[in-house]
């Protein structure tokens, strides 16, 4: 006996191969597993974002009968994983080239978020108040108040840690070589970031502030 014959459509190609693409539940599932298992989590994730005819919609509206990603991690990952893992997507996300054929807003402003070279900067192109209504177009509201507590602790975190470095750098230099306008500006930059973490009730490492409570 010959192998199945794949179901015809009233044209007669082929319907199967439509059948074989996952919806945006079981697209999530992979994410996870792959993220846990450290496992081909880059290059899914492109994958994902990149490849025609899907039906998952990251950055962009889903249509009726349809959910975005980010939604779908809002209610189906466990609460205490998902900060973590919106992270982890998201470094994914910012190393997509972006073209004039794929460029959605919401990446875009990720993208810009994610390059900023300081606190001030970031807080500048984020805005927030014109953020958010953008970003409750594309997903639930719950899942846009994650992304934007992932961004703000990814972003605030690498900023820390070149702030760190420099606050380090003009401690060790002893004066008048040591240069105390600077110091003082790295210092509020670090206070705003941890304040702002605060703020939003962010775990993160508990060493930035046990830094800034010995410097202080």
């Amino acid at each position: 006996m010959g192998p199945p014959v794949p179901p015809s459509s009233g044209s007669g190609g082929p319907t199967l191969q439509k059948n074989l693409i996952p919806d945006a539940h079981e697209v999530l599932q992979i994410l996870w597993s792959k993220w846990r298992s450290l496992s081909g989590f880059k290059d899914y994730a492109h994958s994902i974002i990149t490849e025609d005819g899907s039906d998952i919609y990251i950055f962009e509206p889903a249509p009726v009968g349809h959910e975005n990603l980010f939604s779908i991690i809002q209610t189906d990952i466990p609460p205490n994983e998902q900060v973590s893992f919106v992270k982890a997507l998201l470094v994914a996300f910012s190393s997509v080239p972006l073209s004039p054929q794929f460029s959605p807003w919401s990446l875009v402003l990720w993208n810009s978020l994610y390059t900023s070279s300081s606190w001030d900067k970031f807080q500048i192109r984020l805005n927030a108040k014109m953020a958010v209504p953008q970003l409750e177009r594309i997903m639930s509201p719950a899942a846009a108040k994650l992304f934007l507590d992932s961004t703000i602790v990814l972003v605030g975190e690498r900023l820390l840690v070149g702030i760190k470095a420099q606050m380090v750098a003009v401690r060790r230099k002893k004066p008048p070589d040591r240069d105390s306008a600077l110091y003082d500006r790295l210092l509020q930059q670090y206070f705003a970031i941890i304040k702002e973490f605060q703020r939003r009730d962010m775990k993160v490492d508990q060493s930035w502030m046990s830094y800034l409570l010995n410097i202080m």
